[in-house]
């Protein structure tokens, strides 16, 4: 499953994306930055992913608008979480296996 991150510490990105591969995902990040082609960018992560994930302590409102607008526009369902850490994306992938939150996948 592909599972797309929105916001977030980029110092985490390492560590978040080891927890998806050991679970057998791909993860893609966007730090939620919407200057030049950015906006483009978060559209197409979006495009691809089977579930968004938008971290909502550190992503801008204007990110956060505009995710849930490409969100709408793409049919995307999203799970939204105050901060991104290691146990919560186990936990997160855990419950996306199990069907318990929808995805398109």
């Amino acid at each position: 499953m592909r599972i797309g991150i929105v916001g977030g510490l980029c110092r985490a990105e390492s560590d978040l994306s080891r927890v998806a591969r050991k679970a057998g995902h791909e993860v893609e990040f966007h730090d939620g930055q919407l200057r030049g082609p950015s906006a483009g960018a978060l559209e197409s992560l979006i495009g691809r992913s089977d579930v968004v994930v938008v971290v909502t302590e550190v992503n801008s409102h204007a990110a956060m608008l505009k995710t849930k607008e490409l969100l709408r526009k793409n049919g995307r369902e999203a799970v939204f979480l105050r901060k991104a850490s290691k146990s919560r994306l186990s936990q997160l992938l855990e419950e996306l296996t199990a069907g318990l939150i929808p995805c398109a996948c």
